[in-house]
């Protein structure tokens, strides 16, 4: 039976193709089951590639961890597609999570679909001239390079968290770059994958349990693991950070982090 369905208003201006998806559900929450069947729907609707796309969530009063991932997903997609969307009236919990994983840009927290329509035309010169197929052009490079990096000797990163939610996100993030990935929930899980496999990279949270970011890269300089590091924290004191950088880490980068920025400076590391 399903928990979701969602109804499509189109609108045109000038040039522009907008889409506002309104969603029905009847328990208000979309967790595992209720997401699957958003992210699905949601897909469905984004190849039509319109060039705005306005997805009210007010009836959505709680999202589990289930149901952000199915957001980001969305959001993912959207991006592969060159398409540009915004979410109305999002739940408490997804405007903090999205804070931290720095895509607190998808968010209009007071705007309304009128406020929210009017905001993307205003942006946009009205002489606009992009086609639905002229879009999809653009994407192709990008399509290209990451089936390069997928068809290469794909460097390999160990990702280190104790927050499965931003787990999740990174290895969906970075898969899409053409990294292999491999996650460990806090360092001693680290360990027992450092034991088993060489990383090109390892990206560690700093304040974990059973062993700490700073705890692990100690072990592993005693060990001789001379894998670069870079601290993925929240911790923002500049001595935590002066303490990251003396204990051998190449970089140190603080969440909310910024997807693009994140990527780049990863990027350099990995050469």
């Amino acid at each position: 039976m399903e928990q979701l369905n969602i109804e499509v208003k189109k609108i045109q201006n000038s040039n522009l193709e907008i889409r506002i998806i309104h969603l029905h559900t009847l328990i208000g929450v979309l967790d595992e089951h209720s997401g699957v069947e958003f992210e699905k729907k949601i897909q469905d609707c984004l190849k039509e590639q319109a060039h705005f796309y306005i997805i009210n969530l007010d009836p959505i009063k709680l999202v589990t961890r289930s149901g952000m991932v199915s957001i980001v997903r969305v959001i993912d997609y959207a991006e592969e597609k060159n398409v540009e969307l915004t979410f109305l009236k999002p739940s408490k919990n997804l405007v903090h999570f999205f804070e931290m994983i720095g895509r607190s840009y998808c968010l209009s927290t007071h705007e309304t679909e009128e406020d929210a329509v009017q905001k993307y035309v205003l942006s946009k010169d009205p002489r606009l001239k992009s086609t639905r197929k002229s879009k999809t052009v653009n994407v192709l490079p990008q399509r290209i390079e990451t089936a390069k990096a997928i068809s290469q000797n794909a460097k390999s990163i160990l990702l280190i968290d104790d927050d499965k939610d931003i787990l999740d996100l990174l290895s969906l993030t970075l898969k899409k770059e053409g990294y292999q990935i491999s996650t460990a929930c806090d360092g001693l899980e680290a360990i027992l994958n450092l034991g088993k496999e060489n990383f090109d990279l390892l990206i560690c949270d700093v304040d974990m349990p059973n062993l700490n970011g700073f705890q692990l890269i100690e072990f592993c300089k005693h060990k001789g693991i001379k894998t670069p590091v870079i601290f993925l924290t929240a911790k923002t004191e500049e001595q935590e950070e002066l303490k990251g950088f003396q204990l051998g880490a190449v970089d140190y980068i603080k969440k909310p982090y910024q997807k693009q920025i994140m990527l780049m400076r990863i990027k350099k590391v990995l050469g």
